[in-house]
C-alpha cells in the first residue's frame, strides 16, 4: 500500500492538483454535474455528451498540469471575468439577510453602497470615490 501511495505522490508533485481546487476548477466541477444531469434527463444528447467530454478533458488537463504559472493566469482571468456577477450575488445575500436597509453598488468604483429602507427617493455618496447617485430606498 506504501508503494502506491508513494508513486501517487511522485506522480502529483509539481502539478497544480497539489494546490487545491481553485475557482474556475469548482465551476468546471458543478458545470459537469449540470449538464450530466441535464444530459441524463434528456436522453443522452449528442452535443450535450460531447460537451461534457470537453469540459470533463479540459478539467483533467488543467489538474495535472504542471505549468502552475499558466493555470493561476486562468483562474484569475476567470475570477476578473465572473466579479461583477459575484457581487451583485453578494449585494443579493445581504439584502436578503438584513430587512432594514438597502445595498446598491457604486456606478463609477462598484463599492457596495448602505443605506435605510423606506426612505424614498434619495442621493447617495460612494464612501470611497465620493461619487454621488441617486436611487429609491
Amino acid at each position: 500500500m506504501n508503494k502506491i501511495k508513494n508513486a501517487l505522490i511522485r506522480f502529483t508533485y509539481g502539478r497544480y492538483i497539489t494546490y487545491g481546487a481553485d475557482t474556475l476548477h469548482k465551476f468546471l466541477q458543478w458545470t459537469l454535474i449540470t449538464l450530466i444531469v441535464v444530459n441524463i434527463f434528456f436522453g443522452g444528447n449528442l452535443i450535450f455528451s460531447s460537451i461534457v467530454w470537453m469540459l470533463l478533458i479540459y478539467q483533467t488537463y488543467r489538474l495535472l498540469s504542471k505549468n502552475i504559472y499558466k493555470r493561476r493566469q486562468e483562474n484569475a482571468k476567470f475570477v476578473q471575468i465572473i466579479k461583477p456577477l459575484s457581487k451583485r450575488i453578494g449585494l443579493f445575500k445581504k439584502s436578503r439577510k438584513d430587512k432594514t436597509h438597502k445595498y446598491f453598488l457604486c456606478p463609477k468604483c462598484g463599492q457596495s453602497v448602505r443605506v435605510p429602507k423606506g426612505k424614498g427617493k434619495i442621493t447617495i455618496a460612494c464612501p470611497k470615490c465620493h461619487e454621488k447617485f441617486s436611487k429609491r430606498s
